[in-house]
């Protein structure tokens, strides 16, 4: 299994770190700041926010003097996905995370706008140095698709998946490999859910393998080599621990478990949104 994935013409590993609530309490910047510190440090480069986080502001002092190492995404709200607000959304995002560019730049979910006059603006942007790549976040293939050559520069889909969230198997994951588009995949522990950390079929595959229930289901969300997967991280062991999925490989026993389970589509389901 592929460690790395090249984005944007970078090379950087297939595990983010999302940063959802992260900057929200005082209480805990200090923590959150060690942590972001830390991932860099172990080679995590692809750090996850959007506009709707309220965090770009924490995250730009956080992050200060660490610019090169880091790859940047956001995400612009679908309320202000016209053309001249996606790049007013994107220029105050520039301002608070004390950036010139960001890697990737996203259209968090669908929105009243037509997706192509966002596209339009993404395209723009990209065009101006203030993004280096664009992609889209809660879209469905059959909504891109519609789009034709204009997105023959998209770079990113992000999606939820996890083992109870499987229908990107059926038709996301094929038309992104014939186009080269990676995949992020958010929510891999299906936010902390109970009911996933520790669901029997979960819980043996992690017992088989001396591995924690958390490292299982991120190394299911990197099981195809366009995936890409940006759990969250609670604590610096926490950290660690997701880290160590990268080289977690799920055998055909696994696989055969994980199916029974959790069945994969065989069928088009409409795309999931993780709230």
């Amino acid at each position: 299994m592929a460690r790395t994935i090249t984005l944007a013409g970078q090379d950087i590993l297939r595990l983010g770190l999302g940063t959802y609530n992260f900057g929200i309490q005082a209480r805990k910047a200090d923590s959150e700041i060690a942590l972001l510190h830390r991932a860099l440090d172990l080679g995590v480069a692809l750090i996850d926010t959007a506009t709707m986080y309220d965090n770009e502001a924490f995250l730009g002092q956080a992050l200060r003097g660490m610019r090169q190492r880091v790859f940047l995404v956001s995400k612009v709200l679908p309320s202000q996905a016209s053309f001249n607000g996606v790049i007013r959304a994107c220029e105050r995002s520039l301002r608070d995370l004390k950036t010139d560019h960001l890697d990737l730049y996203m259209l968090h979910w669908a929105s009243s706008y037509p997706l192509e006059q966002t596209v339009a603006a993404l395209k723009a942007l990209k065009a101006q140095g203030k993004i280096l790549s664009y992609g889209l976040s809660n879209i469905d293939v059959p909504e891109i698709k519609a789009l034709g050559t204009e997105v023959s520069d998209l770079t990113a889909l992000e999606v939820l998946y996890n083992p109870s969230a499987r229908g990107i198997e059926y038709d996301m994951l094929p038309f992104a490999h014939e186009r080269q588009i990676a995949v992020i995949a958010y929510s891999p522990l299906d936010s902390g859910s109970a009911s996933l950390l520790h669901h029997p079929t979960i819980e043996r595959i992690a017992r088989r393998h001396q591995l924690s229930t958390a490292q299982i289901l991120i190394a299911f969300s990197l099981r195809d080599d366009s995936l890409i997967s940006i759990p969250k991280a609670s604590s610096l062991p926490h950290l660690a621990d997701n880290i160590k999925a990268l080289d977690v490989v799920l055998d055909d026993e696994d696989k055969q478990l994980l199916d029974s389970a959790f069945p994969p589509a065989t069928h088009k389901v409409p795309l999931k949104l993780g709230w």
